[in-house]
Formats: C-alpha cells, structure tokens, sequence
C-alpha cells in the first residue's frame, strides 16, 4: 500500500532521476548499483536500497519481482518532466532537414498540417498527432436541458457562428426535472459567452461550487462532454500509429486495440488533447493523469500553435517509459515551424 510521500530529499531526488534515466535507456528495472556506479550518487548500495524501497513505499517506484531492481511509476516520470529545465533540441542536421521539409511543404493549411503530423512522427519515432481549429472558434450562446425520460436527456446548445446542437443523451441513471433545471441555469450562467470547446471538459469536480447541495449525476455530465466533443469542428491529423507496435508496453492485444480506437475515434482523441489546447505553453500528460482509460499507459507531449485567434497543438503519443528531453525538444521545434510557416500564409 502506497502513502502521500513528504517532500523528496535531495538524494531521494537524485535516485529517481537515475533510475527514470536509465529505464528510459534499457528499459530494465534498476539496481543500486547501477545508480550509485553510473549515476554517481554518492552513497552506499544498502542506503541507496533503503532509499528505493522508501520511494516504492511512497508510490514513485515498484518492482517488478523479488531481487529485482525499480521501475518508474507514473509519479516519478512526473517528477523528471518537472525537474527538466531544457529540452533536448534537435542536432543542427536535423534541424537543417526539418526546415528543408518546411520549405517544400504545400501551402494549403490542411496539407501543412498533415504533412506536419507526418514529419513529427518520423522525427521521433511516435505516433504524432496535429489539430486544425476554426480560425477563430465560436462562443456558446444558449444551452439547455430537458427530460425525455427518467435516463434520457435533451441536451440543445447554440453558438455564436449560428448553429443550433441537439443531442439526445443517456444517462445510465435516473435524473429528475429538477436536477436537469438545476444543472441548465448553472451550465447557462458559467459558460454562455465562453469559447464551445470549454462544454467538452465537464467534470463534477468543475461544477460542484456553482451546484451547492444539488446531485448530479456524472455519468450526464459525461455524456454531454461527449456530444460536445463530437461536435468540435477541430481537424485532427495522425500519422505514424504503426510505430506503437515497436513499444513491448503494448504487446497486450486489447491494450493496443483500446490505444488505437482512441486514435480513430477523433471525438475521443479531442477530448485527450483538450488540456494541451488549452495551455499557452508545452503540456506532458503521463499515464494514468489522461482521463481516458486507453491511454493509461502512454504519455503525451504537446505544444500549442496560433491559428488565427485560436490554437492549434502539435504533440506525439509514446509509452511512458519515452525520452521526455528529446520528445519535448523535438515537438517544440516542429510546433515553432508550423507556426512560421502559417504565419507567411497570412494564418
């Protein structure tokens, strides 16, 4: 059973930096004494042991079987991309290749994109991924909730680019008018005048201080998530997906199955990319931290773009287990070209 860990010391730090390092490098579990001869930290193999059963105990590390070394958990990949102050920028060949793909690359937005996604995926050896937004993403205007059934909603939203949403929707439990009233003037109030993208990221947790004391149930808050997201008019590009056979994460058939729906299915995959067009800056989204069950065991690297008055993302999907100083490297640098090459479009 893990704990909530206090701070880590610096030589608890220094350890698992060194054991994501060197995982990351052979994919093995890591040993003392790799860390301590590889590594340098300067203590024994038996303090070091004591150090690495103490981060297991508090939920960084776990090991695979007795007498075996530790392998990252997601926590502590999440520890090494916060502890990363540069990223790894691509070998001036390689930059000088990039920008010579950039200088006969099509002058279409839509044929930049996919050949941006094309590009990003042979550069790093993952399955890369571009989004297209409208040049400028319309506002929600009105939105409401209404009973059909005791576990079917009419959901109808409208927006600022003069489209009228209806959706009927399945919320697996009961729900009563006045919960549906509730949850109308709350969404009407919080969103009207935001951007139509902000209606695929409903969470209990988001509405639980506008809602009070009134129960909703998730599972409609979900459902509505979805239907927005099936609405985006967001383009998604993907190219490269075949690289993810190459990872041993994902030799489990209905783990790779489950990876490459999500893949397919772009109202699913919007919904993984939503927080990386959101930010203003580069996101890493480790494992278990995406709110889709398929993509627990991958990470996301991702940086935005301007499109317009709206953002774009370029980004890449690998195991956990991926070289976060040179996949960040690599997906800031493409990003930063698709955007120069927009910006002489006039975009």
């Amino acid at each position: 059973m893990t704990r909530f860990a206090a701070p880590l010391s610096e030589r608890q730090t220094q350890i698992l930096l060194a054991i994501v390092r060197e995982h990351v490098q052979t994919r093995e579990p890591v040993g003392s004494q790799v860390v301590r001869e590889i590594y340098g930290v300067q203590a024994s193999t038996a303090t070091i042991r004591n150090e690495m059963a103490e981060l297991e105990y508090a939920g960084y590390l776990y090991q695979p079987h007795t007498s075996a070394g530790r392998v990252p958990c997601d926590s502590a990949y999440r520890v090494y991309v916060n502890y990363l102050t540069t990223s790894e920028t691509p070998e001036p060949q390689t930059a000088g290749w990039i920008e010579g793909e950039y200088r006969r690359l099509g002058r279409e937005p839509h044929e930049l994109l996919r050949q941006t996604s094309r590009l990003l995926a042979r550069l790093t050896s993952h399955p890369a991924v571009a989004t297209l937004p409208p040049v400028e993403e319309p506002t929600l205007q009105r939105i409401g909730l209404q009973p059909v059934s005791a576990t079917n909603v009419l959901l109808t939203y409208a927006t600022s680019d003069g489209q009228e949403r209806h959706h009927l929707l399945g919320t697996g439990e009961p729900v009563t008018a006045a919960q549906l009233t509730a949850l109308s003037e709350v969404l009407d109030r919080v969103l009207t005048g935001r951007r139509v993208s902000l209606l695929s990221q409903l969470s209990l947790q988001a509405l639980r201080p506008y809602l009070k004391d009134q129960l909703v149930p998730e599972s409609l808050l979900t459902a509505i998530a979805q239907a927005a997201a099936a609405d985006d008019s967001t383009e998604v590009y993907v190219e490269g997906t075949s690289y993810i056979l190459d990872e041993p994460e994902f030799e489990e058939r209905e783990r790779l199955r489950a990876f490459m729906r999500t893949l397919d299915e772009h109202s699913s995959l919007r919904r993984v990319l939503q927080a990386a067009m959101d930010s203003p800056s580069m996101t890493v989204t480790i494992g278990r931290e995406h709110q889709v069950e398929a993509m627990a065991e991958c990470s996301l690297v991702a940086s935005p773009y301007p499109y317009g008055r709206a953002q774009g993302v370029v980004g890449i999907f690998g195991p956990t287990r991926m070289d976060y100083r040179r996949a960040m490297g690599a997906v800031a640098f493409v990003a930063r070209k698709l955007s120069e090459a927009l910006s002489q479009l006039g975009r």
